[in-house]
């Protein structure tokens, strides 16, 4: 009975020793792969913070204001004005990984939606017309002949950033306006009629993003398509500021 337990004493010390350096040769190991976890974990968590501060969340909505012109041709003996307020409300996404791309000083890496207020024109002159009084007659009169031509688009863009700072993104958009383009005919301010035109037409944009807080940018910027309708054809331009908000 003594010789058993003194066995079984024995063989617990030995099982004891050889798990006390199995885990002294596994413990270094272990520690490194904890230590490259924490890393990673530290990692991300920093490169989460810097997509932050540069005004980068996973998706945005941005709301602007812009100076917005119409810039149309003016005919012969018109005055023309230009109309200067319009404004934007997009949307925006970034690209999966394995659809962006690396262009060295910059990176096309989303997309973006938006709906664009494009501001409009004015032209007017006074002519001589002859205007009917009655039935069967007409006098000469001086009637002031008035066209508006005004512009709203749908735009579809994708966005290549190039960073500037931590905290400060240039941006290029590059895309397709799907534009409608309104002609509205006045004389004396009586209204004769309007024509509409709608067609697709190249986006053109160029701006700035200045991260606020993680999640809050300002955005300023110029953007340009092309307008048509009734014969009136130009370039809308608009100076837009807004901010980004993201969720």
């Amino acid at each position: 009975m003594g010789q058993r337990m003194h066995n079984k004493t024995k063989q617990l010390g030995v099982a004891a020793a050889v798990a006390a350096a199995a885990w002294a040769w596994a413990a270094p190991g272990v520690a490194f792969a904890q230590d490259r976890t924490q890393d990673r974990a530290q990692s991300s968590t920093q490169s989460s913070d810097q997509g932050a501060a540069a005004g980068l969340p996973s998706s945005y909505l941005s709301v602007g204001v812009a100076s917005a012109r119409v810039g149309v041709a003016c005919g012969a003996s018109y005055s023309c004005e230009s109309h200067r307020l319009g404004g934007h409300l997009r949307v925006g996404a970034p690209l999966s990984p394995g659809w962006q791309l690396d262009l060295g000083i910059a990176r096309l890496e989303g997309v973006e939606v938006g709906y664009s207020a494009l501001g409009s024109s004015e032209q007017t002159r006074t002519v001589r017309k002859r205007v009917f009084v009655g039935t069967g007659s007409s006098v000469l009169r001086n009637v002031q002949e008035k066209v508006d031509v005004s512009a709203t688009a749908i735009t579809f863009d994708t966005l290549t950033r190039a960073p500037l700072t931590d905290d400060l993104s240039l941006w290029l958009r590059v895309g397709v306006a799907a534009v409608a383009t309104t002609a509205k005919s006045y004389d004396n301010g009586i209204s004769l009629g309007s024509v509409t035109e709608n067609h697709a037409a190249p986006h053109l944009g160029l701006g700035l993003d200045w991260a606020m807080a993680p999640n809050v940018a300002l955005s300023a910027g110029l953007d340009s398509t092309r307008v048509s309708a009734d014969g009136h054809k130009g370039r809308s331009r608009s100076l837009h500021l807004g901010v980004k908000l993201g969720f």
